[in-house]
């Protein structure tokens, strides 16, 4: 029988390469991950959370907002300009539209109007005058009374 040689055998030099690979048996000591493998998970950890945000947030232009039924209605909040009105010192002004889920407000110098947009896109104002129309993401198209006043507003 040969006794197995001593040196550089693969036997010994498995066990040592196992050896400083894993701490001691029982001992509280962690092998730290390389540098990269933590970077890697970090970075993947911080893109999942901000896709979280940008999925949670809301913006203006060509989103839609909800109602509380959860039908989606266009989103009309923003700056308008008026290109048709029968007044026509209006042409040219600026309405800037507010919206909470589909109720509309405005700021002056239309300020006395608030309404609504359906998710179908038919818009309802009241104040001064009462106005009923179509809303696009561009161009709102509205007549209003008493008299007949007829409105375009397309977005800035």
């Amino acid at each position: 029988m040969s006794r197995p040689k001593t040196g550089n055998s693969s036997f010994q030099a498995l066990h040592t390469d196992m050896a400083r690979a894993s701490p001691p048996f029982g001992s509280r000591r962690r092998r730290r991950a390389p540098y990269g493998n933590v970077m890697t998970k970090n970075s993947a950890l911080a893109f999942l959370f901000s896709c979280a945000l940008c999925a949670c947030s809301s913006s203006s232009g060509d989103s839609t907002e909800n109602t509380a039924d959860g039908a989606a209605c266009p989103n009309l909040a923003g700056n308008w300009t008026v290109s048709t009105h029968c007044d026509m010192s209006l042409v040219g002004q600026t309405a800037t539209v507010t919206q909470t889920n589909c109720s509309l407000s405005f700021a002056p110098p239309f300020d006395g109007f608030t309404g609504s947009v359906t998710s179908a896109g038919q818009i309802t104002l009241a104040g001064p005058q009462s106005c009923t129309g179509t809303a696009a993401m561009s161009a709102l198209s509205l007549s209003c009374t008493p008299g007949t006043c007829t409105v375009s507003l397309t977005r800035r």
